[in-house]
């Protein structure tokens, strides 16, 4: 259950930092909630692939 906990952590500041760098380079600096809320989907996608390709030899450790 810590493992879960752990790597949702990671997920979520990797989200945010993905959020904020998006919003910057891609949309212009375009803070506005409904730049934001478009952001949503693929930031969250890559965020999910950036924190499962980082943690990925974590979890093999852990499972022997």
């Amino acid at each position: 259950m810590n493992v879960i906990f752990k790597n949702l952590d990671k997920l979520l500041i990797t989200w945010v930092v993905v959020m904020i760098v998006n919003q910057v380079f891609i949309f212009g600096a375009c803070f506005a909630p409904y730049c934001l809320l478009a952001a949503i989907p693929h930031t969250f996608i890559l965020s999910v692939l950036i924190t499962y390709f980082m943690n990925k030899d974590d979890t093999k450790d852990e499972d022997r």
